[in-house]
């Protein structure tokens, strides 16, 4: 009798715990598909447009094969129309052939990379890719990998899921806008997004919801979020990018495309985090290149709506692009450890000269001299007009008037190495990190330009001093690596790569395989 009453129970109990865990599974499932449909986007209710698709990870992602897809939107009141395709990669573009021996240029972005609003031949890296076919047809591949609505953290898992197995030289990053888009409560952001039907069981979404919900033992750190990404998350993102290229042996540049209401002095109504590019490109040690400039000057014709350009404006932007890259590739900015593309020449737009601009940013550093920004716009538009003596007599101007300025030198040094005038230029390097002794880019620059003249010993000792400013600088070592093996002191190159790896400084693979190898 009573053993029978002890398994009645025990089955009871059972079916009880069957129950409850029915129960538990099945609300688990249930509030797991109505935040699925709370959430920014989601299996449930992607068919916004016929080229897009769910991805568990990037969240949406282009439909690859498409062709000649219709697509239309309005931009300021008028309807505008064109077809999209796209090829095996689900990349806006025709099908990719091997890379072989060509400079591969990998092209991330939001819907201006992308293209919105103009057909499959009128997107910037299709007028890039034209730009580097006049000097040299075939040497260079630029991908469209630009997708409608992704943000920096997008861009980011692209990289990591798909983007770096494309093998690309050179990575153009540009986002921004979309990071900065309000989002409504319940507040559920890029970062906060997951597939919710990840785990088959429906307990588990439920546990994580508790888990959220508890907080544990302290109040939350920040306020509810209002947009897809808060600023840190976006510059976190951008430094991880650069992270992620180098650890394949890629260099990302960075854009900083500002909206046509920043050029006029209005905020958009939510914050533009384009501010954000260039201080993410400053603290990871990645060139950026702004295009706020060669926008401004061709405003009244090239704009859309406030983001998105029209076919003539793609084509100014490659065309500036294309010789920007080379300038950059030129002055060390980029390293010289890929094959780089060629000489673009000319481009046969050139923005004209804007003395308003420039008046500007001199007034700019007067104010301030101690400020970079103003140095990098003005230099920037010497540069473009070609003149070099004029940006020599520019810098040596200003170091005239704050001769216990750094930046001024500085820039007088890179006009100088411009215009292969080396002596000239390590005088004005060195007056720059003497006045400056905590920033390692000025004897880096001292030691670029001393192995210019073939003085290997000096330009050694000057990168050993930016090393004992910053011994974890990875921009400094590795152009301290690469003038090593070009001088073919490879032992001397095998001691800085061991002491990288045990320091934990991030060396491109293919440099420390050329160490290894001691080839040049």
């Amino acid at each position: 009798m009573m053993t029978w009453m002890r398994l009645k129970n025990a089955a009871l109990l059972l079916v009880s715990l069957a129950i409850a865990a029915g129960a538990i599974e099945g609300t688990g499932r249930f509030l797991a598909n109505r935040k699925e449909r709370a959430m920014l986007v989601s299996s449930v209710h992607l068919n916004w447009t016929m080229c897009h698709e769910y991805d568990p990870v990037l969240m949406w992602r282009l439909k690859p094969n498409l062709k000649n897809v219709p697509q239309a939107y309005s931009f300021k009141g008028v309807m505008q129309q064109w077809t999209a395709s796209t090829n095996e990669h689900g990349l806006r573009g025709a099908p990719l052939a091997p890379k072989g021996g060509r400079f591969r240029i990998l092209a991330i972005g939001d819907s201006r990379t992308y293209g919105l609003g103009v057909g499959d031949g009128d997107t910037y890296p299709v007028y890039l890719q034209a730009a580097f076919d006049r000097e040299q047809a075939g040497s260079v591949d630029v991908l469209n990998a630009g997708v409608p609505g992704y943000t920096t953290l997008q861009g980011l898992q692209y990289l990591r899921e798909r983007g770096m197995d494309l093998e690309p030289d050179l990575v153009l990053v540009c986002f921004a806008y979309n990071d900065a888009v309000e989002i409504p409560a319940p507040g559920i952001g890029d970062c906060d997004w997951e597939n919710p039907k990840a785990s088959p069981f429906g307990f588990m979404s439920l546990l994580k919801d508790a888990v959220r919900g508890a907080h544990l033992d302290r109040d939350p750190l920040f306020s509810p979020r209002t947009a897809r990404l808060r600023p840190g998350e976006m510059l976190d993102c951008l430094i991880e990018i650069r992270n992620v290229c180098a650890a394949r042996g890629a260099q990302a540049l960075f854009l900083a495309w500002p909206a046509l209401s920043e050029m006029v002095g209005e905020e958009l109504n939510q914050p533009h985090y384009a501010g954000i590019v260039r201080e993410a490109a400053r603290l990871a040690h990645v060139p950026v290149i702004s295009l706020f400039d060669v926008l401004e000057i061709h405003s009244d014709r090239i704009f859309l709506d406030d983001i998105h350009l029209n076919a003539e404006g793609n084509r100014i932007v490659a065309d500036y692009l294309a010789g920007e890259i080379e300038k950059l590739y030129e002055n060390g900015s980029l390293s010289s450890r890929t094959p780089r593309p060629p000489n673009t020449g000319t481009p046969h737009d050139p923005p004209e000269d804007n003395e308003a601009a420039m008046a500007r940013y001199r007034k700019w550093i007067a104010a301030d001299p101690s400020c970079f920004m103003p140095y990098e716009k003005l230099d920037s538009l010497l540069r473009r007009r070609g003149d070099t003596e004029a940006r020599i007599r520019e810098w040596r101007t200003f170091t005239e008037r704050f001769p216990d300025q750094a930046r001024p030198w500085f820039a007088l040094g890179h006009a100088l190495l411009a215009a292969s005038d080396l002596d000239g230029a390590i005088s004005a390097y060195r007056k720059a990190a003497e006045l400056d002794p905590e920033d390692p880019a000025k004897p880096a620059s001292i030691g670029f330009a001393l192995s210019r003249k073939g003085d290997i010993d000096g330009s050694a000792a000057a990168y050993q001093a930016a090393i004992q400013i910053a011994p974890k600088h990875p921009q400094v070592r590795m152009q301290f690596i690469e003038m090593l093996c070009g001088a073919g002191r490879f032992a001397d190159a095998r001691t800085q790569l061991d002491e990288c790896r045990r320091l934990g400084v991030a060396i491109p693979p293919e440099l420390a395989r050329q160490v290894e190898n001691g080839k040049k």
